[in-house]
Parts: C-alpha cells; structure tokens; sequence
C-alpha cells in the first residue's frame, strides 16, 4: 500500500543522502572528477530523493542540498542548483544548521557567478549571522570571505577590506594555514 511506498521513498532517500554526503568529501580531492560523473549519473535519483525530503524531511533536504552543492557548481547546473537549495533552504527557516550555512554560502556562490550581487551580499549575510549562532568558525571565515568578494567585484573596497580581516583573524585564530593563505592573498589584491 501507500505506506509501503511511502517506506521505501524514505530509504532511497536516506541512502542518496548518504551517498551525496560521501560524495562530497571527495569532490575537491583528485578524485573529484570520478565522483563528478557517479553524481551525474545518479542525478534523476538525487532528484527524486530530494523532492521526497522536500515534502517530508527538511533538514535531509539541505543536507543533500549541500552535499549537491559543488556537483551542481562544476557540472554546471546552477539555476537547478538554486531552486532546490532555495527549497531547502525554506523549508529549514528556523532551524540553524551546518546543513544551512553551507547552502547559504553555496548560494552565494551561485548568484556571484550569475551576476546577482546583492542576492549574493544577502546570502552570505545570511551565513555570516547563522554561523555565528551555531559558533561554526569554519563557516563564518567563508562567510566573510564570499562578502569580501562580492564587496570587491562591487568596488566596496573598505567593506571588502573589512570582510578580509576579520576572516585572517578568525584563520589565525584557529591556525588554518589554507585560508590564513587565503585570506593574505585577498588582502594583497585589495592593495
């Protein structure tokens, strides 16, 4: 009956999730193209997982969401991409999550490569106020980092500057030589 299948949509679900989730770890590794293909291939399924989750499980949904997020990026399925992080993202509204910030910053991403700066400034506020309730460092230095960036393409030079720094502090702070890295070469295209 309906509650069999309503099982069985959760179990694919759950599974994709998984996958998604996997996925994500090695798609900036050298792996990442293997990965990119496997997610492709198992597109129709993500799909079908998230718009299950859509419906019944909003923190799966922007967990898949997230864990989509680069695939979406690099195979360039961006407006898709937006919608259903957008999706998630609403049906999560007042539940806080890494999940959340994330696709937040994702979405930032998206928009910034669309062109569309101030819905890109708004996402990454979004991110910025978010990962600070959570304390997610991590994501509060990407978030200053996305505002630093769109302040930039925006000739905001002191907003950029500002956004700058407070991810360098932030860096240092927890000793991450990659975005510390990050942040100085930033600050030297500012100059």
């Amino acid at each position: 009956g309906s509650g069999e299948v309503a099982d069985l949509q959760k179990i694919h679900a759950h599974y994709f999730l998984d996958l998604s989730e996997e996925g994500e770890s090695f798609l900036l590794s050298e792996t990442g193209n293997e990965w990119l293909d496997r997610l492709e291939n198992e597109h129709d399924n993500f799909r079908a997982a998230l718009s299950w989750a859509l419906k019944n499980d909003g923190e799966i949904a922007a967990r898949i969401a997230a864990a989509l997020r680069f695939f979406w990026l690099n195979h360039s399925h961006l407006s898709e991409g937006l919608r259903l992080s957008r999706a998630a993202l609403q049906k999560t509204e007042n539940k806080f999550s890494e999940a959340r910030s994330k696709l937040l910053l994702s979405n930032g991403l998206f928009l910034r490569n669309q062109g569309d700066l101030e819905s890109a400034r708004k996402s990454y506020e979004k991110s910025l106020a978010e990962s600070k309730e959570l304390g997610d460092l991590e994501q509060i230095i990407k978030s200053d980092q996305g505002l630093a960036a769109v302040a930039l393409l925006q000739k905001d030079f002191v907003t950029a500057q500002k956004h700058n720094e407070a991810s360098l502090a932030l860096s240092r702070q927890i000793n991450d030589e990659m975005q510390i890295a990050y942040s100085l070469c930033s600050l030297a295209d500012l100059e």
